[in-house]
C-alpha cells in the first residue's frame, strides 16, 4: 500500500510523523514543566510563608515577655500603657497568623499542631491574666512566683508549640523541594528518551521512504543505460552491418524488463521504460527475422550461381 502511494505524499507522511513526534515531546516538556511549576508555586506561596506566620507569631511573644518583664520592673505608668499596647498589637497578630493558618491547614498533623496551639495559648493566657491581676493589686511577690513558675511553663509550651508548626512547614518545603527536584530528574528522563526514540524513528523512516524512491530510480536508470549501451547500439551496429552487406552481426536482447508494479511516479516511469524495451526488444526480434531471411536467401542465390 505504501509503495502505491505518490512521492509527494510519501515526503508527506514523513515530515507529519516528524511534526507529530515533536509535538509529542514539546507536549510533554510543557506538561512536566507545569508539574515543576506547580510543586515551585506551593513552596513559594503555600509552605515557606506559613513558616513566616510562625516565625512573627513568636516574635510577637517574645516582644510580650520583654514588655511585661520591664513593665514589672518599673512602675512608669507610660511603660504600664505601652506594654498593654504591645499585648493587643501582639494578640492581633498571632489572632490573624492562626486564622490564616487554619484555613489554609491541608492534613490532619498541620490541623492537629494548630489545634494544640490553641490550647498551650490558652494556659499562656490564663497564666498571664492571673500576673497581670496580682501585677495590679500591687502584689509583687505574686507577680514574680508565676513569672517564673506557670507563666513561664506556659509561655515555653506556647512556644514550643510554635515551635513545631515551624518544623513542620519546614519540612514540608524541604519536601516540596525534594519533590520538584524529583519531578524536573523525570521529566528530563522522559524527555530525553522520548527525544531518542523520536530521532530514531524520523531517521528510519527517513531512510525507508528515501529508500523506496533511490532504489526504484537507480534501477530504471541502469537498465535504461543498458538499453542505450547494449540493445540499440548493438541493433545500430546491426543494421549497419547489413547495409554493407555483414549479416554475421547477431544482436541479443540484454535488457530486462523493470517489472515495478508500485503505482506511485516511479512506478509510472517504470512502465512507461517496460514499453520502450518490449518495443526495442520488438525491434531487435524484427533485426534477426530479416537478418536470417536475407542470409538464407543470400546463401541460396550463392549456391545457384555456384552451380
Amino acid at each position: 500500500m505504501f509503495k502505491d502511494l505518490k512521492i509527494g505524499v510519501k515526503l508527506a507522511i514523513g515530515f507529519g510523523l516528524s511534526v507529530f513526534f515533536l509535538g509529542i515531546v514539546l507536549f510533554t516538556g510543557l506538561n512536566s514543566l507545569s508539574s515543576v511549576n506547580d510543586e515551585v508555586i506551593e513552596i513559594v506561596e503555600e509552605r515557606f510563608p506559613k513558616t513566616v506566620l510562625a516565625n512573627e507569631m513568636i516574635d510577637a511573644v517574645n516582644d510580650n515577655a520583654r514588655a511585661i518583664r520591664n513593665m514589672i520592673l518599673t512602675d512608669d505608668p507610660a511603660m504600664k500603657q505601652e506594654t498593654y499596647r504591645r499585648m493587643d498589637w501582639a494578640r492581633d497578630v498571632v489572632n490573624k497568623n492562626i486564622n490564616t493558618l487554619t484555613e489554609t491547614a491541608q492534613t490532619d498533623r498541620e490541623r492537629g499542631l494548630i489545634e494544640a496551639l490553641n490550647k498551650v495559648r490558652g494556659e499562656y493566657f490564663e497564666e498571664r491574666q492571673k500576673m497581670l491581676a496580682e501585677f495590679e493589686a500591687g502584689n509583687t511577690d505574686a507577680v514574680l512566683a508565676i513569672l517564673f513558675g506557670g507563666f513561664r511553663q506556659a509561655q515555653n509550651g506556647y512556644l514550643g508549640a510554635l515551635a513545631n508548626i515551624i518544623e513542620y512547614q519546614t519540612n514540608s518545603v524541604n519536601e516540596g523541594a525534594a519533590d520538584a527536584a524529583a519531578a524536573y530528574s523525570s521529566a528530563s528522563t522522559l524527555m530525553l528518551i522520548l527525544g531518542i526514540l523520536a530521532l530514531v524513528f524520523v531517521i528510519v523512516f527517513a531512510w525507508f521512504i528515501t529508500n523506496s524512491i533511490v532504489k526504484p530510480v537507480n534501477m530504471v536508470k541502469e537498465r535504461m543505460t543498458q538499453l542505450d549501451a547494449v540493445c540499440i547500439t548493438n541493433l545500430g551496429g546491426g543494421l549497419i552491418g547489413m547495409s554493407r552487406g555483414d549479416l554475421s552481426i547477431k544482436v541479443e536482447k540484454g535488457t530486462k524488463h523493470l517489472n515495478i508494479s508500485s503505482k506511485d511516479e516511479i512506478g509510472q516511469m517504470a512502465q512507461v521504460f517496460d514499453a520502450m524495451l518490449t518495443k526495442a526488444q520488438g525491434g531487435i526480434d524484427a533485426y534477426e527475422t530479416v537478418r536470417e531471411k536475407v542470409r538464407l536467401l543470400s546463401e541460396e542465390l550463392t549456391q545457384l550461381i555456384t552451380d
